[in-house]
């Protein structure tokens, strides 16, 4: 199996493992920042 040339399944697991890593950040991020928004703006 090749992945954009990468045949070893622990570097395509690692690239994939780094990817879902960061979109699940940005994600969280993104609903923890509305919901500290809310409360700031409260807090004003």
């Amino acid at each position: 199996m090749s992945i954009l040339g990468l045949t070893d399944p622990w570097v395509i697991g690692a690239y994939v493992g780094c990817i879902l890593t960061v979109v699940f950040c940005v994600a969280y991020s993104i609903l923890k920042g509305k919901d500290s928004d809310e409360g700031d703006e409260a807090n004003d």
